[in-house]
């Protein structure tokens, strides 16, 4: 054995195995797993560090060697064999069975460390018991006086549950099946009239769209034809008056009423040349129409 790997192995259990943690240290572990790969020498010195452990004056560090020690009673043959040869020690230094050896302080870790140490009796005994008959007569002898945690009935129960459980799930996604199956022909209906509303839609989309002119332009051609409209109306009352024949002499008043109409006032003239066109007119007009009659 390599010292260094020695005092490394040595660190690393004191490490993992502190009173005061409250559970392994996952990086501490792998580096102890990789070193313990090396050599079974370094593997018989982690079992004779960890026996040293379970002899500490403090429960919770008794409890985390007895954790280290079910990790790498699953992992190494080795150890087992090892731990196999000390079995009687290692009962007594984790379970306290004897009146004279109890369990030390505190009292509370006491009896998680005694009941870790059944579970890891009991499962020990179930996978390797045949193998190690130290381990068997170690679990007849203490299930008199201890009950154990019955990790297969538990294992049992717990995986009956969990068929149960997955048994039912099965049985309500087959009723939802099911019950999909019996509405999808109503569904499929409904689905295809959407989709040939959709597509009516689409092409409806699809068609080309008037182009509107803008409002402006529209005001603007409304007031065009408008105004049109105004100059050909002029246009018909002028060409009707200028057609118009009088039957007789026309008055100074129908005169001025016919230039009225064809040629409309401007806003600007003013009413002296209403006069000048009253004045202009003969005054033996005026007298015509009596002198026939």
């Amino acid at each position: 054995m390599d010292f260094r790997e020695v005092q490394q192995v040595g660190t690393l259990v004191a490490s993992l195995t502190q009173a005061q943690s409250t559970q392994l240290d996952p990086e501490l572990l792998s580096k102890l797993k990789g070193l313990l790969r090396c050599s079974d020498e370094l593997v018989e010195y982690t079992q004779a560090r960890l026996m040293d452990r379970l002899a500490a004056n403090n429960a919770q560090a008794r409890k985390l060697s007895v954790e280290l020690c079910d990790v790498l009673f699953s992992r190494s043959k080795c150890f087992r064999r090892a731990l196999a040869g000390q079995f009687s020690q290692f009962v007594e230094l984790s379970v306290g069975h004897k009146p004279d050896k109890p369990l030390p302080p505190p009292a509370a870790a006491a009896v998680a460390l005694r009941e870790r140490a059944l579970e890891a009796v009991e499962k020990w005994h179930e996978a390797w018991g045949l193998h190690y008959p130290q381990v068997t007569a170690a679990y007849k002898y203490l299930k008199k006086q201890y009950k154990f945690p019955e990790i297969s009935s538990r294992a049992a129960a717990a995986a009956a549950a969990e068929a149960e459980r997955q048994r039912r799930h099965q049985q309500l996604l087959l009723n939802r099946y099911e019950q999909l199956s019996r509405a999808w022909p109503q569904q499929q209906t409904r689905l295809a009239g959407l989709l040939h509303q959709m597509r009516e839609c689409f092409e409806l989309l699809q068609q080309p769209v008037p182009q509107q002119p803008p409002e402006d332009q529209v005001e603007a051609e409304g007031a065009a034809q408008d105004a049109a409209g105004d100059v050909q109306q002029q246009q018909q009352v002028q060409h009707h008056a200028v057609n118009r024949k009088p039957e007789g002499p026309a008055t100074s008043a129908e005169q001025a009423a016919a230039a009225a109409t064809a040629a409309p006032v401007g806003v600007g003239q003013d009413t002296a040349n209403e006069e000048q066109e009253w004045e202009d007119v003969a005054p033996g007009q005026h007298q015509q129409p009596l002198q026939a009659a």
